[in-house]
C-alpha cells in the first residue's frame, strides 16, 4: 500500500544510481571531472525547459578559496558524522536513519550546494568575465551560518568580512549581476547578503523583490527522489494514515492546532472525527510525551508515515512560510498540507505566517508558476477559537473529497518542480525555475543602472510566556518578530516602489502623508575668504512626491537613497490566555482596536538622498615655476546647531573665525610648513533642531549631559553619526564614478561649535577652531611627515584620531564595536583601547577614501548607529595599526 517505488531503498544513506559517480565529494580541482558526469546523467534534467536561459545566459564564476565553499562542505559533514550521521551533505540522495541533532534540520539548507554543482555542470559558464551575464559568488552563506550557531543575522561569520576583498569585478555598475548563495531563511543571513540585489534564498522577500528569489529548501531524502517514489496520490486508500503532523508547538497558533488534534485523536471532550473519515492520527511532538512518541522519529520513519498520510497540517512556525521544510516534506510526499490563513494587509491579503505577515506571493518559491493556493487546504486562523477546541479539525475536514482529490492532483503535477533532482530522469526541477527567475531577474535589473534605492525594515523581537499549566516543548515561551522579510533591500531606483502601494487600506486610518517624503541635505550658504578658505552651509531640504513617476524622477538624482516605511504595519502574535477558568487563544488581529494609530495610520515612504560632493577648486598657473599646479585640499566636515537661523550665532561669524585660524595655523607650522597651495572646505550640517534631520520622526531615548550642560539623546547621536557615514559614502561613490574631485585630506569633526561671541566659537570640550586645525596639521605635518600622494599604495594609508578619553575613564562607555557587531560580524577590528575614547576629530587621506568598501558603508549609512565610534571602526580595518595615530586632548 505504499506509495514508494517496490525496489526503493529506505534506510541507505546513498542512492544507488548516484553513489557509482567517480567523485563523493566538493574538491576546489574536481569540480569540472566530477559534475562532467551529472551532465551526461542528466543533462536533460537539468536543462530540458526554459530555452531562453539556456541559450542566452552567461554564467562566470569566482575561484574564491576552498574556505569559502569546500571546506564549509567537509566541515559540515564531519560534524554531522561526529554526532550520529550516516549521510554526507547533498553530494547525493540519502535519508538519515536516526534524529541528528542540529544537523538534522540543517540538511534544508543545503539547496546552494545542489545549486552551485549544477550550475558548473550546465555549460553555460564562461572563462572570460567580459562576457558575463551574471557573476556567481561560491560562498555558502547558508553553510557558514549554520557553523556558526545560525544566529540572527549571522554575526558569527568571520568569512563575511573577507568575502568582498575576492570579488574583483564587484561595483556600483555590477553589483546586481553578482549572485549571492545564502539558502537559509533570509533573516539568518549576513547584513551584507541580505543587500545584495541578487540573491537566492528561502525568503521572505520585500514586496517581491525581483532579484530575491526564493528557492525551495533543500530535501534530500532518498525516498522522496524520482526513482523511488510512485504517483498513486489520488487513489486515497492507498493512504491508511488520515492525519499526520510533527513538530515543536513554539507558538500559540501551533499550541492550540496540536492540542486539537491530540484531542480527536484520544476521543476527548467534543473531539471526534466526523462521519466517513477513516484512518489513523499520528502526532509527533518534540519536546514532550504523546502516543508513547518521545521527540521525533528518525527522518527514514517520517518519509514512509507521510507517503502513507492523506492529510499534513504544517501550521506556522518563525519563519515565512507554513513550516518551510515540513510544507515542502508533506508536499513531496503527496500529502495534501493544511495550513493556517491569517489576513494581512500586504500584497494579496493572506499570509500563512502571521497576522499581517508576509503574503503568501513574498513568502513562497516560484508563485508565478505554482499556485499555492490550489495545492493546500486553508483554514482561517479565526477557526481554532471554537469553544469547544476542535475548530481548526472541524473547518479542514469539512472540505469535500472531490476538492481534496483535485487539490492532490494539482499537487503531483507540481511535485517536481519543487524537488532538486538528483537522478537521470527528464524533466523540470527546481533547479530548473530557479535558473529561470534568475535570468528574468537579470533582465529586469538591468545592464548597468547608476542609482540604487535600500529599503530599511529593522526586525524587532520579544518573548512571551505560555501559560504554566500548558505542558510544551517550546522552553516556555514563543518569539514574536515584527516580520520575515530581509531588513535591508537594495535594488536598482528604476525598480523601486514604496511600501505604500504594497499596503492594503482596508482598516487604515484615513488621511496622514500621502506620496512619498525625500530629504537631502543641500548647499544653502556659501562664503571664500582670501586665506583659501571655503565655508559650506548645508540644510535640509524636503520634496514632498505626489506620484509613483516623480518619486523615481528625485531618486535618480542621487547614486544611493535610504528609504523606509512611517507606520509601517508589523506583524501580530496570537496569544495563549485566560478566559475565565479555562486557558484559551486571542486572536491579537481581534482583540486589536482598529483606532490604534500605531497599527492604522496610513504608512507613507521617507527617503533620504546622499549630499552632493563639494565642488573642488579650479588649477591655478604657478607664477613662479610657470607650472599648472593642483591644491592641496583639505575637506573638514561638521554639524552645527541652530546657527542658521542665528540662534547660536552666524554662519558670516563662524566663516571669519575659521578663516583666521587656518591662517594662524599655516604661519605658525614653520617647522613642517602647510604647503602654501593648501586649500580648506568646511561643510557644516545643520542639525538642529535634530527632531527634523534625515533619520525623521520624534526624538526618542533618554538623555545625556555633555561638559557644556546641553542635553543628548541617542537619537541625537544616529543622526549625527548618519551625516558623517552619509557624507563620505558619498565621496565613495564619486570615486566609484570615477570622480577626480576628490579631497587629498578629509577630516570627520563629530562635535558641534557653539558661538561664545562673535569671534570666539568652541565645541563641548573647551576646542577652538584653532585648536583643532593647529593639532591636526601637527599630527599630519609633525615629525615623521605623513605621506599624503600615492592613491593605492598601502604606506599612504594612515588614520589619525584626536580624541578625549581614556580606556580607563568608563568601563561602560559605548564603543565602537557594539553597532559593528550588531551589522557585521562578532569579530570587530577596533581595539580595546579605543573603547571608552570619544573622537573629536577623525583624519584620513585620499588614499583611505578609495579603499573603502562602497557595500559596507552603504549598510552602515541605512541602519540606526548611534554612536561616532562607528566611523572609528570602518575606517581602522582598512588602516595597518602601525599607521593609526592618536592624539589624546585633555
Amino acid at each position: 500500500s505504499s506509495c514508494l517505488h517496490p525496489k526503493a531503498i529506505t534506510h541507505h544513506s546513498r542512492a544507488p544510481a548516484i553513489s557509482k559517480m567517480p567523485c563523493d565529494r566538493i574538491d576546489s580541482r574536481g569540480w569540472t571531472s566530477c559534475l562532467v558526469v551529472v551532465v551526461f546523467l542528466s543533462g536533460k534534467v537539468f536543462f530540458a525547459a526554459a530555452e531562453s536561459w539556456q541559450s542566452n545566459l552567461r554564467i562566470f564564476v569566482y575561484n574564491l578559496p576552498k574556505a569559502f565553499n569546500d571546506d564549509l562542505v567537509h566541515r559540515t559533514e564531519e560534524a554531522a558524522r561526529a554526532k550520529g550521521s550516516v549521510c554526507d551533505y547533498m553530494q547525493t540522495p540519502c535519508s538519515e536513519t536516526g534524529m541528528v541533532p542540529k544537523f538534522a534540520g540543517a540538511r534544508q539548507f543545503g539547496a546552494e550546494v545542489v545549486i552551485l554543482r549544477k550550475i558548473r555542470a550546465s555549460g553555460l559558464v564562461v572563462h572570460d568575465p567580459g562576457l558575463a551575464d551574471i557573476f556567481v559568488v561560491p560562498y555558502f552563506a547558508a553553510a557558514d551560518c549554520v557553523l556558526g550557531g545560525h544566529h540572527w543575522r549571522c554575526i558569527s561569520s568571520v568569512l563575511i568580512q573577507e568575502l568582498f576583498v575576492h570579488l574583483k569585478y564587484y561595483g556600483q555598475f555590477t553589483r546586481h549581476r553578482h549572485l549571492f548563495l545564502g539558502t537559509a531563511d533570509i533573516h539568518s543571513m549576513p547584513l551584507l547578503i541580505q543587500a545584495q540585489p541578487l540573491l537566492l534564498s528561502l525568503g521572505a522577500r520585500w514586496m517581491g523583490h525581483p532579484g530575491h528569489i526564493i528557492v525551495p529548501p533543500m530535501v534530500a531524502e532518498a525516498d522522496l527522489q524520482p526513482g523511488a517514489f510512485i504517483n498513486c496520490t489520488a487513489v486515497v486508500e492507498n493512504r491508511d494514515i488520515l492525519l499526520w503532523v510533527a513538530g515543536t508547538p513554539n507558538n500559540a497558533v501551533r499550541m492550540m492546532l496540536f492540542n486539537n488534534i491530540i484531542d480527536v485523536s484520544k476521543g476527548r471532550g467534543a473531539g471526534t472525527l466526523p462521519p466517513g473519515e477513516k484512518g489513523r492520527i499520528i502526532v509527533h511532538v518534540a519536546g514532550r510525551d504523546v502516543q508513547q512518541q518521545k521527540g521525533p522519529p528518525p527522518p527514514t520513519q517520517m518519509v514512509r508515515e507521510m507517503t502513507h498520510a492523506q492529510l499534513c497540517p504544517v501550521p506556522p512556525a518563525e519563519n515565512s512560510n507554513a513550516g518551510t521544510k515540513r510544507l515542502f516534506d508533506v508536499v513531496l510526499a503527496g500529502c495534501l498540507p493544511i495550513v493556517v490563513a491569517f489576513p494581512t494587509h500586504w500584497g494579496s491579503e493572506v499570509s500563512w505566517w502571521r497576522f499581517n505577515g508576509a503574503p503568501i506571493e513574498w513568502s513562497l518559491p516560484f508563485p508565478n508558476v505554482i499556485d499555492w493556493r490550489r495545492l493546500v487546504i486553508e483554514v482561517p486562523v479565526e477557526a481554532l477559537e471554537d469553544s469547544q477546541g476542535i475548530g481548526f479539525l472541524k473547518a479542514a475536514l469539512a472540505v469535500p473529497e472531490e476538492i481534496r482529490r483535485a487539490k492532490r492532483e494539482y499537487l503531483m503535477e507540481v511535485r517536481q518542480l519543487l524537488l532538486y533532482d538528483f537522478s537521470a530522469s527528464a524533466g523540470r526541477d527546481a533547479f530548473s525555475l530557479v535558473m529561470e527567475e534568475i535570468y528574468s531577474a537579470v533582465r529586469l535589473l538591468g545592464i548597468g543602472p547608476r542609482a540604487y534605492v535600500c529599503d530599511m525594515h529593522m526586525r524587532s523581537f520579544k518573548e512571551r510566556d505560555f501559560p504554566d499549566q500548558w505542558d510544551h516543548g517550546a522552553n516556555g515561551r514563543q518569539k514574536e518578530w515584527g516580520h520575515t522579510w530581509t531588513e535591508v533591500s537594495v535594488l536598482p531606483v528604476a525598480l523601486w516602489r514604496s511600501g505604500k502601494s504594497e499596503v492594503h487600506e482596508r482598516g487604515m486610518k484615513d488621511g496622514g502623508v500621502r506620496g512619498t517624503r525625500v530629504q537631502q541635505y543641500k548647499t544653502t550658504k556659501e562664503f571664500s575668504t582670501e586665506d583659501g578658505i571655503r565655508f559650506l552651509l548645508r540644510e535640509l531640504d524636503i520634496i514632498q512626491s505626489s506620484s509613483h513617476t516623480q518619486d523615481i524622477e528625485t531618486l535618480m538624482t542621487s547614486p544611493f537613497a535610504f528609504c523606509r516605511l512611517i507606520h509601517q504595519s508589523h506583524a501580530c502574535h496570537d496569544y495563549m490566555g485566560q478566559h475565565g477558568t479555562f486557558t484559551s487563544l486571542f486572536l491579537c488581529n481581534l482583540q486589536m482596536n482598529p483606532d490604534s494609530p500605531e497599527r492604522f495610520d496610513r504608512p507613507w515612504a521617507l527617503c533620504r538622498l546622499l549630499p552632493p560632493t563639494v565642488p573642488r577648486s579650479p588649477v591655478t598657473l604657478s607664477s613662479a615655476i610657470g607650472e599648472v599646479e593642483r591644491p592641496l585640499e583639505f575637506e573638514l566636515v561638521t554639524y552645527l546647531c541652530n546657527v542658521s537661523n542665528g540662534v547660536n550665532g552666524n554662519v558670516e561669524d563662524l566663516s571669519t573665525t575659521w578663516g583666521s585660524a587656518w591662517t594662524k595655523v599655516k604661519a605658525e607650522t614653520t617647522e613642517n610648513p602647510m604647503p602654501r597651495n593648501s586649500q580648506l572646505s568646511i561643510v557644516g550640517y545643520e542639525a538642529c533642531p535634530l527632531a527634523d534631520a534625515p533619520s525623521g520622526g520624534a526624538l526618542a531615548g533618554g538623555k545625556q549631559d555633555d561638559d557644556r550642560g546641553k542635553t543628548k539623546t541617542k537619537r541625537d547621536d544616529d543622526v549625527i553619526t548618519k551625516l558623517f557615514l552619509q557624507h563620505t559614502l558619498s565621496l565613495i561613490h564619486s570615486a566609484q564614478h570615477g570622480s577626480s574631485g576628490l579631497p587629498d585630506v578629509i577630516m570627520l569633526m563629530p562635535t558641534t561649535l557653539s558661538s561664545l561671541s562673535s569671534t570666539e566659537w568652541t565645541n563641548p570640550f573647551g576646542m577652538q577652531p584653532w585648536h583643532l586645525l593647529k593639532v591636526a596639521a601637527s599630527a599630519i605635518l609633525g615629525p615623521g611627515r605623513l605621506e599624503l600622494g600615492g592613491d593605492s599604495e598601502r604606506d599612504s594609508r594612515w588614520l589619525v584620531i584626536i580624541a578625549t578619553g581614556t580606556v580607563d575613564d568608563d568601563e561602560h562607555a559605548p564603543d565602537g564595536c557594539s553597532k559593528y557587531t550588531n551589522f557585521f560580524n562578532s569579530k570587530c577590528p577596533l581595539p580595546l583601547e579605543f573603547a571608552a575614547m570619544t573622537p573629536v576629530l577623525i583624519i584620513f587621506p585620499r588614499a583611505v577614501l578609495l579603499s573603502l568598501r562602497l557595500e559596507e558603508w552603504e549598510l552602515a549609512a541605512s541602519l540606526p548607529a548611534d554612536t561616532p565610534k562607528l566611523l572609528l571602526t570602518l575606517l581602522h580595518r582598512t588602516v595597518d595599526p602601525g599607521r593609526v595615530f592618536v592624539h589624546q586632548w585633555r
